[in-house]
């Protein structure tokens, strides 16, 4: 995360005031493309014009502090226009995530993409991967049904303060 993020969070504020979207636990990549796809499809939607940013989220890895990058939605939708673009995207360091947030931080998306077989000795073999999205209720609505009902059970949905508080290497 970058600085302005990092204190958002702290303060409680957006895109950390309401909810957080994520998985239970990773899935195999062909999943976390589609999902992926349904929600950066909602979030170009509703933002088409909106400068973007990407950077390095060190959270879960040592909590370090990144500077951020400027990226169209066209990188976005490019990372997941199939399985091999959204593997050829992961970070390449344990427990670093990708961060994608606009400008006026309504929104917060992370994803990681494991290195195939990461995780074989606790049963995962192949490529796997995670996601979490943070934002306002009516955008999370919007994102909750764009994705099919039979996701229900893989979901969770946290209050993001709980969901950060969680992940955190200093609590």
């Amino acid at each position: 995360m970058n600085q302005e993020l990092i204190n958002r969070m702290k303060k409680g504020e957006t895109p950390f005031k309401y909810r957080c979207l994520g998985i239970r636990s990773f899935v195999p990549v062909s999943l976390l493309r589609k999902i992926l796809v349904k929600i950066i499809n909602v979030l170009n939607t509703r933002y088409p014009s909106a400068r973007m940013y990407r950077n390095d989220d060190w959270y879960e890895h040592d909590e370090y502090i990144s500077g951020e990058e400027v990226v169209e939605w066209l990188f976005l939708t490019g990372i997941v226009s199939n399985d091999d673009t959204l593997y050829a995207s992961r970070h390449g360091d344990d427990d670093v995530r990708w961060a994608f947030f606009p400008e006026h931080y309504s929104f917060l998306l992370r994803y990681i993409v494991l290195d195939e077989d990461e995780y074989a000795d606790e049963g995962l073999i192949g490529i796997w991967g995670s996601f979490d999205f943070c934002s306002d209720p009516d955008l999370m609505n919007d994102i909750k049904k764009s994705l099919p009902d039979e996701y229900d059970c893989i979901l969770t949905d946290d209050s993001a303060s709980a969901y950060f508080g969680k992940r955190s290497l200093t609590v």
